[in-house]
């Protein structure tokens, strides 16, 4: 009510009210890591902090199944963001939220406890963290990597990293090449309305159509450009100030665009107006970042003039595995 004069909802709906009030909650979150964080270091000055979050992937930030990424990054003063056995595509995610070098991940050691998994397993993982921008990792199962005689493989992957770092991979980078731009505010307003609003098929699966915004996110970053090789740079919509000089870009690349706010959306049409081609994947800007409807798309003159592309496909039904 202090920061925008209303009570807090009484219940769920597609409302600005409400969605304010998650937003609020998110905050709330990421300052409370952030209380923890500058408490340690003035209590032990020099202390590492890191984080563990589960991975996910129930795909919401609204019924606490995950935790806004983008928002502890900005907020939590966490030296090292992670989470327990995630993917290449989940450590990138990790690295766009707090930057580069400042992710973590706990592998586990022989997940399985019937059998003597590969040794690549186990050092796989840590040149995974080194190649995809992270700065640390861990294995748990201590007692499984014993058991089953995978401790050598587990030195092999730090000695591996060390050779690669005194090659100068630590301070490697992606080339300025391509941005991903996600928005947290898109998946979380398009699930809100998803679950509680007036969806476009009326007759959809809300619980499906609510991580349609995800989707496109885990589409165009793992199943576009991680498995085919090509380097990017990942950030986020929702942090303006983070976004940096986008004309750097020769592609910049906005895979659910739905919500985005005016100061992100002209930074992304300044690149555009500097030569960097715009591609959106499905949405184009539709409403604020608060989930309201603008008056036009921010970036819909963009693709009605050609100077942005706009993939009009249903990822969910041309990119599907499953």
């Amino acid at each position: 009510k202090a920061r925008y004069g209303e009570d807090i909802p009484a219940r769920e709906a597609d409302t600005l009210a409400y969605r304010r009030w998650l937003a609020l909650r998110h905050e709330a979150l990421g300052k409370l890591f952030g209380h923890w964080s500058a408490k340690l270091r003035a209590e032990r000055p020099g202390v590492y902090t890191c984080s563990v979050f589960m991975q996910p992937v129930d795909k919401s930030h609204l019924y606490e199944q995950g935790v806004p990424f983008d928002v502890l990054g900005a907020l939590g003063g966490i030296e090292h963001m992670g989470s327990d056995y995630m993917d290449p595509y989940g450590i990138r995610s990790l690295v766009a939220a707090n930057g580069w070098r400042k992710a973590t991940q706990l592998f586990s050691g022989n997940m399985y406890s019937n059998f003597t998994e590969p040794a690549v397993n186990l050092y796989g993982p840590a040149l995974w963290m080194l190649m995809h921008g992270g700065g640390s990792c861990s294995y748990w199962r201590y007692y499984q990597i014993k058991l089953f005689n995978n401790t050598d493989a587990v030195k092999h992957g730090y000695a591996m990293a060390d050779d690669l770092m005194a090659l100068g991979a630590w301070d490697a980078r992606p080339p300025q090449q391509i941005a991903v731009l996600s928005s947290r505010a898109s998946t979380d307003w398009w699930q809100v309305k998803a679950f509680h609003g007036t969806l476009p098929q009326p007759n959809a699966d809300r619980g499906i159509e609510g991580r349609h915004g995800w989707f496109h996110d885990e589409w165009v970053v793992d199943r576009l450009l991680l498995r085919n090789g090509y380097p990017f740079e990942w950030k986020y919509l929702d942090w303006p100030d983070k976004l940096g000089d986008l004309s750097q870009h020769k592609v910049i690349l906005l895979p659910f665009a739905y919500s985005i706010s005016d100061a992100a959306a002209a930074q992304v049409r300044d690149a555009v107006a500097k030569g960097s081609k715009l591609i959106l994947f499905g949405k184009t800007g539709e409403t604020d970042e608060w989930g309201e409807p603008r008056k036009a798309p921010a970036f819909q003159d963009l693709v009605e003039s050609g100077k942005a592309t706009l993939v009009r496909d249903d990822l969910y039904a041309v990119g599907g595995e499953d």
